[in-house]
């Protein structure tokens, strides 16, 4: 690969980064907030909670194949 196109490689591995750790924190409240109120189950916000960290743990695997 040349030098050149590292750093947009780079920089779209951030945005992924950034899209999929937004995504988590916006799942989570979103499923804390349905939750709360009553439209979600107990398993039904587990299992949303679940792909919320899903999204996180994506997130921090893309920053360490950065490194």
């Amino acid at each position: 690969m040349h030098r050149g196109s590292d750093w947009f490689s780079d920089l779209a591995n951030r945005h992924l980064c950034w899209a999929f750790a937004a995504s988590g924190t916006a799942l989570f409240a979103i499923t804390t907030r349905l939750a709360r109120i009553g439209l979600l189950t107990r398993g039904q916000a587990l299992y949303l909670m679940r792909g919320s960290m899903d999204l996180h743990g994506l997130a921090i695997r893309f920053l360490r194949r950065q490194r």
